[in-house]
């Protein structure tokens, strides 16, 4: 795979006659960036893509570091490091540590926006460790784990519903506007060991290393603030149009559960008048497992079971809603945003206390309406007194 990747930027940049093939040469392919911090210092962390690796032997990647209090120097001291050009074009994430975030991101975000070699559309991750820690990192799956986090996102956002993919262009848009705060997905290293940082030895060792998905960190202007727990995830992302699907467990009787799948999701937040919102949320869903006596031939069972859904949901996206704007006091929803571009005279009144006086006050009128629209195979629910 990373000889088709090489081969594909090689092509792409002969054909677009930036560079010559003794230029390309001398290009350092970065993966991935991270920042952390050391002490007083900033360190900069670059994944780089190792192109003259032996088959079963050595890394995909090389790791290179520097220490300044500048980042921008720390930056160009790799350069003179690693004795080639750092290419950014094709960079897969830019990882942030918690640490850095804590202490607010605005000046990585300005270097990053003045540089041209950057695209706008490179994800931003947080690493709950060092970013060094999560880059280092090698898994059983996969040894250019920049690539795996990234397919990670996607696959998750497609399929389970938990987090989505944040580029920087959105990111930095959101927190010049100041009308609407941010979060990012993040990522932590399970079960580290020396081993999971030797290629060598991961060949020859099982691991249970593992770089996952944390949570949603949550942002107030440039600052990490805190994280979302897991049914507020599924909320955000599902309140936002993010999640292409997701899974959720509830109740269909007093003591048992049913699994349900659903897709072909729909969110709108819409503005209704001064602090009053609308949200209005539709999907379909398949019915995966069910560990209650009910006849699904039944319509009228049917609707009661969506209605067991639509009332999970609505509570799901109350808490969801109570959570970020009472406890984080954070907009990540925009609605600032809705409130500007519908009642500017509105908003000009309250943008500079909205924190303080106007986010707790919010109303939002939740409408859930998901179908039932299979139920697979299943032709009744488990009884267990047959």
């Amino acid at each position: 795979m990373k000889v088709k990747f090489f081969i594909i930027l090689l092509l792409s940049l002969l054909i677009s006659g930036c560079y010559d093939y003794r230029e390309i040469n001398d290009l350092a392919i970065v993966s991935a960036i991270g920042i952390d911090k050391n002490e007083n210092e900033y360190k900069v962390i670059a994944q780089i893509v190792n192109t003259q690796k032996s088959q079963n032997k050595n890394s995909d990647f090389i790791i290179y570091s520097s220490d300044d209090k500048s980042i921008q120097t720390a930056y160009n001291k790799i350069t003179n490091e690693a004795s080639k050009k750092l290419y950014v074009n094709h960079l897969n994430i830019i990882v942030i540590s918690e640490e850095v975030a804590k202490d607010g991101i605005s000046n990585i975000l300005d270097i990053i926006s003045r540089d041209s070699d950057f695209r706008a559309e490179v994800p931003i991750i947080i690493s709950k460790t060092t970013s060094e820690e999560l880059l280092k990192t090698v898994t059983s799956l996969t040894t250019l784990n920049s690539n795996s986090i990234r397919d990670t996102i996607i696959n998750n956002q497609k399929y389970i519903g938990e987090t989505s993919e944040v580029k920087f262009l959105d990111f930095i848009s959101n927190y010049l506007s100041r009308k609407k705060d941010n979060f990012l997905p993040t990522f932590f290293v399970n079960n580290p060991t020396e081993k999971s940082k030797n290629f060598e030895d991961l060949l020859n060792t099982e691991t249970e290393t593992k770089v996952e998905f944390f949570s949603n960190a949550v942002f107030k202007n440039d600052k990490l603030i805190g994280y979302l727990n897991d049914e507020e995830n599924i909320g955000v992302n599902l309140i936002q149009n993010n999640a292409k699907t997701t899974l959720i467990n509830i109740k269909c009787d007093d003591e048992n559960y049913m699994s349900l799948k659903i897709t072909n999701i729909s969110s709108e937040l819409s503005y209704k008048d001064k602090l009053k919102f609308n949200l209005e949320f539709k999907g379909q869903a398949l019915l995966t497992e069910l560990n209650c006596d009910i006849d699904l031939n039944k319509e009228k069972e049917i609707k009661k079971l969506e209605k067991k859904v639509n009332k999970y949901l609505k509570k799901i996206f109350n808490k969801t809603f109570n959570n970020i704007n009472t406890n984080f006091n954070s907009d990540i929803f925009g609605f600032q945003d809705l409130i500007f571009k519908k009642n500017p005279k509105y908003y000009n009144k309250i943008k500079e206390t909205f924190y303080e006086n106007e986010i707790n006050k919010i109303e939002i009128k939740i409408n859930s309406n998901v179908k039932i629209t299979s139920h697979g195979n299943l032709m009744k629910g488990l009884n267990k007194n047959e």
